[in-house]
């Protein structure tokens, strides 16, 4: 596989007692990843829309993950 697409919903959780148990769970608002293997080693942040966020790894919290494998 060279090439893997992933999709998390934004969620409004702890809101107040009940209301997770109601689908409070958003389906269309939510962050979507795509990760493509390349012949180089290491992780590599190439595009980020909808958000100022830094493109450094050891600063962004999505690549916190994929870098300990």
């Amino acid at each position: 596989m060279d090439y893997l697409k992933i999709f998390a919903p934004a969620t409004v959780a702890n809101v107040s007692c009940g209301f997770d148990s109601l689908g409070f769970a958003v389906d269309s608002v939510g962050d979507e990843m795509t990760f493509t293997k390349t012949k180089e080693k290491g992780v590599k942040i190439t595009v980020i829309t909808g958000a100022d966020l830094t493109f450094d790894i050891d600063k962004n919290a999505a690549s916190a993950v994929v870098k300990k494998y």
